[in-house]
């Protein structure tokens, strides 16, 4: 089955419009709280709805957006505490990431 190039072309978008939120979101260009809308994103000439959906669908299963009903997509709110554990999150996996060639390369008894 050959792969169909609008399709494709609408995935990457989405992953341009993915990439691009995740920079203003970490360049606080858009702060906690702030409401984003599919239509706002796609308001360009040529632009489409759904790569802007399907980025804001990832980034809020990523826990960086959320969702609700009849207020639509805003950036989720992060606590020191929250920041305090995901840098510990982050520090554990990178030291388990280093130590497993270690591991792995260890001579079996």
């Amino acid at each position: 089955m050959a792969a169909n190039p609008a399709r494709s072309r609408r995935g990457d978008l989405g992953e341009r419009v993915y990439l691009l939120l995740w920079e203003r979101i970490l360049d606080d260009r858009l702060h906690a709280g702030q409401k984003l809308s599919d239509i706002h994103l796609s308001d360009k000439p040529g632009g489409s709805r759904t790569p802007a959906r399907e980025a804001l669908q990832r980034l809020v299963r990523d826990g960086i957006l959320r969702l609700e009903p009849t207020l639509g997509f805003s950036v989720t709110f992060f606590s020191s505490q929250d920041i305090a554990e995901i840098d510990d999150l982050r520090a554990t996996l990178e030291s388990w990431h280093w130590s497993w060639p270690c591991l792995a390369t260890r001579p079996r008894r």
